[in-house]
């Protein structure tokens, strides 16, 4: 299926170096764009309360 992909693209030989892209990201580098991500301004929070059965 990533054959397949690649080969849409317009070059298939872009799936022997899908490895060495991924090998190549450093846990240094997740944590910088989940920091960046998961911010508390940049949330969204829902508060529900059930309802009263009186």
């Amino acid at each position: 299926m990533n054959l397949a992909y690649y080969e849409l693209l317009g070059d298939a030989d872009l799936l022997n170096n899908e490895t060495q892209k991924f090998l190549a990201v450093t846990p240094a580098q997740i944590k910088e764009e989940a920091n960046k991500l998961f911010r508390k301004d940049n949330s969204s929070t829902l508060i529900y309360l059930a309802e009263q059965n009186d």
